[in-house]
Protein backbone atom coordinates (compact mmCIF):
# COMPACT_ATOMS: atom_id res chain seq x y z
CA UNK A 1 0.00 0.00 0.00
CA UNK A 2 3.15 2.13 0.64
CA UNK A 3 4.11 2.20 -3.09
CA UNK A 4 0.99 2.56 -4.05
CA UNK A 5 0.26 5.93 -2.08
CA UNK A 6 4.26 7.18 -3.13
CA UNK A 7 2.85 6.26 -6.94
CA UNK A 8 -0.14 7.79 -6.53
CA UNK A 9 1.44 11.24 -4.97
CA UNK A 10 4.21 10.78 -8.14
CA UNK A 11 0.81 11.31 -10.67
CA UNK A 12 -0.55 14.17 -8.17
CA UNK A 13 -3.66 11.85 -7.45
CA UNK A 14 -5.10 11.58 -3.80
CA UNK A 15 -6.47 8.76 -2.44
CA UNK A 16 -7.46 7.14 1.03
CA UNK A 17 -6.77 3.62 2.23
CA UNK A 18 -10.27 2.25 0.51
CA UNK A 19 -10.26 3.85 -2.95
CA UNK A 20 -10.17 1.88 -6.37
CA UNK A 21 -7.27 2.61 -8.69
CA UNK A 22 -7.85 4.92 -11.57
CA UNK A 23 -7.34 3.67 -15.51
CA UNK A 24 -4.27 6.38 -15.28
CA UNK A 25 -2.68 4.65 -12.02
CA UNK A 26 -3.22 1.34 -13.78
CA UNK A 27 -1.27 2.17 -16.91
CA UNK A 28 1.56 4.22 -14.51
CA UNK A 29 1.90 0.42 -12.63
CA UNK A 30 1.99 -0.85 -15.80
CA UNK A 31 4.45 1.62 -17.29
CA UNK A 32 6.58 1.38 -14.59
CA UNK A 33 6.93 -2.22 -14.47
CA UNK A 34 7.46 -3.12 -17.79
CA UNK A 35 10.06 -0.20 -17.38
CA UNK A 36 8.43 2.28 -20.21
CA UNK A 37 7.26 1.67 -23.28
CA UNK A 38 3.93 2.23 -25.50
CA UNK A 39 0.53 1.16 -23.90
CA UNK A 40 -1.29 -1.44 -26.94
CA UNK A 41 -3.89 -2.04 -25.48
CA UNK A 42 -6.30 -1.50 -22.55
CA UNK A 43 -9.21 -2.89 -20.89
CA UNK A 44 -11.19 -2.59 -17.59
CA UNK A 45 -12.88 -6.43 -16.89
CA UNK A 46 -15.76 -6.42 -13.88
CA UNK A 47 -16.02 -10.08 -12.72
CA UNK A 48 -17.79 -12.10 -9.78
CA UNK A 49 -14.24 -12.39 -8.57
CA UNK A 50 -13.27 -8.84 -8.52
CA UNK A 51 -12.50 -6.22 -11.33
CA UNK A 52 -8.97 -5.52 -12.56
CA UNK A 53 -7.36 -3.62 -15.77
CA UNK A 54 -6.01 -5.59 -18.64
CA UNK A 55 -2.78 -3.40 -19.81
CA UNK A 56 -0.39 -4.25 -22.82
CA UNK A 57 2.69 -2.73 -23.28
CA UNK A 58 5.03 -3.04 -25.95
CA UNK A 59 8.73 -1.70 -24.51
CA UNK A 60 11.97 -2.38 -27.05
CA UNK A 61 10.40 -5.44 -29.14
CA UNK A 62 8.88 -7.02 -25.51
CA UNK A 63 5.39 -7.15 -25.25
CA UNK A 64 3.63 -7.40 -21.16
CA UNK A 65 0.48 -8.42 -20.19
CA UNK A 66 -0.60 -7.70 -17.10
CA UNK A 67 -3.55 -7.92 -14.84
CA UNK A 68 -3.71 -5.22 -12.05
CA UNK A 69 -6.63 -5.21 -9.38
CA UNK A 70 -8.38 -2.29 -9.41
CA UNK A 71 -9.20 -2.03 -5.90
CA UNK A 72 -5.62 -2.04 -4.95
CA UNK A 73 -3.25 -1.88 -7.79
CA UNK A 74 -1.32 -5.01 -7.39
CA UNK A 75 -0.28 -6.78 -10.26
CA UNK A 76 -2.31 -9.85 -10.27
CA UNK A 77 -0.48 -11.53 -13.31
CA UNK A 78 2.48 -10.74 -15.64
CA UNK A 79 3.04 -12.00 -18.96
CA UNK A 80 6.40 -11.57 -20.84
CA UNK A 81 6.26 -12.51 -24.64
CA UNK A 82 9.42 -11.31 -26.78
CA UNK A 83 8.51 -10.04 -29.86
CA UNK A 84 11.74 -9.01 -31.70
CA UNK A 85 12.84 -11.16 -34.92
CA UNK A 86 14.56 -14.41 -34.05
CA UNK A 87 18.61 -14.51 -34.87
CA UNK A 88 18.36 -17.99 -36.73
CA UNK A 89 15.86 -18.82 -39.53
CA UNK A 90 12.97 -21.41 -38.17
CA UNK A 91 13.04 -20.42 -34.59
CA UNK A 92 10.70 -18.86 -32.88
CA UNK A 93 7.88 -16.32 -34.09
CA UNK A 94 7.77 -15.89 -38.26
CA UNK A 95 4.07 -14.65 -38.54
CA UNK A 96 3.67 -11.28 -40.13
CA UNK A 97 4.25 -8.31 -37.59
CA UNK A 98 1.14 -6.91 -36.21
CA UNK A 99 0.90 -6.16 -33.10
CA UNK A 100 -1.35 -8.45 -31.12
CA UNK A 101 -1.04 -11.01 -33.90
CA UNK A 102 2.31 -12.51 -33.47
CA UNK A 103 4.82 -9.80 -33.68
CA UNK A 104 8.08 -10.28 -35.57
CA UNK A 105 9.83 -6.99 -35.13
CA UNK A 106 9.52 -4.20 -32.38
CA UNK A 107 7.07 -1.34 -32.39
CA UNK A 108 9.24 1.69 -33.69
CA UNK A 109 8.44 3.64 -30.65
CA UNK A 110 9.16 7.19 -32.16
CA UNK A 111 6.61 6.48 -35.04
CA UNK A 112 3.80 6.13 -32.56
CA UNK A 113 3.39 9.65 -31.66
CA UNK A 114 -0.43 9.93 -30.23
CA UNK A 115 -0.96 8.60 -27.03
CA UNK A 116 -3.48 5.91 -26.18
CA UNK A 117 -5.44 9.08 -24.28
CA UNK A 118 -5.18 11.37 -27.07
CA UNK A 119 -6.45 8.74 -29.22
CA UNK A 120 -9.33 7.42 -27.29
CA UNK A 121 -10.00 11.85 -27.02
CA UNK A 122 -9.95 11.80 -31.04
CA UNK A 123 -12.14 8.99 -31.24
CA UNK A 124 -14.89 10.61 -28.89
CA UNK A 125 -15.34 13.56 -30.35
CA UNK A 126 -15.72 11.79 -33.83
CA UNK A 127 -18.53 9.43 -32.41
CA UNK A 128 -20.01 12.89 -30.13
CA UNK A 129 -20.16 10.89 -26.73
CA UNK A 130 -20.39 7.70 -24.81
CA UNK A 131 -17.03 5.82 -23.79
CA UNK A 132 -13.94 3.88 -25.18
CA UNK A 133 -14.70 -0.04 -24.49
CA UNK A 134 -11.68 -1.10 -26.03
CA UNK A 135 -8.48 0.43 -27.97
CA UNK A 136 -5.29 -1.12 -29.42
CA UNK A 137 -2.62 -0.74 -31.38
CA UNK A 138 -2.30 -1.98 -34.74
CA UNK A 139 0.22 -1.86 -37.64
CA UNK A 140 -0.35 -2.37 -41.36
CA UNK A 141 2.95 -2.09 -43.25
CA UNK A 142 4.95 1.01 -42.21
CA UNK A 143 1.74 2.50 -40.86
CA UNK A 144 0.45 2.42 -36.88
CA UNK A 145 -3.02 2.99 -35.80
CA UNK A 146 -5.47 2.62 -33.21
CA UNK A 147 -8.23 0.72 -33.43
CA UNK A 148 -10.54 2.38 -31.17
CA UNK A 149 -14.47 0.88 -30.08
CA UNK A 150 -16.74 3.39 -28.74
CA UNK A 151 -20.27 2.82 -27.38
CA UNK A 152 -22.09 5.59 -27.34
CA UNK A 153 -25.46 6.65 -24.77
CA UNK A 154 -27.88 4.48 -26.89
CA UNK A 155 -25.55 1.95 -26.33
CA UNK A 156 -24.50 1.90 -30.21
CA UNK A 157 -20.86 0.55 -30.78
CA UNK A 158 -18.27 2.05 -33.21
CA UNK A 159 -14.75 1.50 -34.69
CA UNK A 160 -12.66 4.32 -34.95
CA UNK A 161 -9.09 3.91 -36.86
CA UNK A 162 -6.59 6.79 -35.75
CA UNK A 163 -3.37 7.49 -37.26
CA UNK A 164 -0.92 6.51 -34.02
CA UNK A 165 1.74 9.13 -36.15
CA UNK A 166 -0.32 12.10 -36.89
CA UNK A 167 -4.18 11.58 -35.37
CA UNK A 168 -5.67 11.84 -38.55
CA UNK A 169 -8.86 9.47 -38.55
CA UNK A 170 -7.99 6.67 -41.26
CA UNK A 171 -12.05 4.87 -40.83
CA UNK A 172 -15.27 5.78 -39.02
CA UNK A 173 -17.71 3.26 -38.88
CA UNK A 174 -20.65 1.99 -36.99
CA UNK A 175 -21.21 -1.56 -36.26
Amino acid sequence: MKKLIALAVMLGVSISANAAITAQMAKAIALKSAGGGVITDFDYERKKVGSYYEVEVLNNGVEYEFKIDANTGKILAREVENKNKPTQPGAGNTQPNQPGAGNTQPVNNAAVKISVEQAKQIALRKVGSGRVTEIELERKGATYYYDVEVKDNRGREYEVKINATTGAILSFKRD
